[in-house]
């Protein structure tokens, strides 16, 4: 079990002079023990915090790698659309002029129908009349 207290050498009492570690009946002072493990434990954890970071930082190259694929996709989209928009201006601003054309046709056979109607329906008249 692992216990630690802070104890004066001459009595029982908690001082701050002398800590010592006690475990399974054994004491060691403090400062020989942090002393021992202070490099080891710091070693640990700059290697820990170095993996970490090393991870993190492989992890953000990633990240950006797809990031970086996923706005030349949308780049490559957009001038696909802008291509295809370009298309169907093109393609409503023919079927715009043939309508305008159809629309001249109709009203000029219009004209020219009841002319020719007329023409027609005059023939027939005289035609009886004789």
């Amino acid at each position: 079990m692992l216990c630690c207290s802070a104890k004066s050498a001459n009595s029982d009492r908690p001082t701050a002079g002398m800590q010592s570690l006690e475990l399974v009946g054994l004491s060691f002072p403090m400062e020989d023990h942090m002393a021992k493990f202070s490099p080891a434990v710091l070693a640990v954890a700059l290697a820990l915090g170095l993996t970490l970071a090393a991870c993190q930082d492989t992890k953000t190259r990633t990240e950006n790698e797809q990031l970086k694929a996923q706005v030349a996709n949308l780049q490559n989209q957009i001038n696909v659309m802008g291509d295809r928009v370009n298309e169907v201006t093109k393609a409503k601003d023919d079927l715009a002029k043939q309508n305008a054309a159809l629309k001249a046709q109709v009203t000029w056979l219009k004209g020219h129908h009841h002319a020719a109607m007329i023409h027609a329906q005059s023939r027939r008249h005289h035609n009886r009349a004789a």
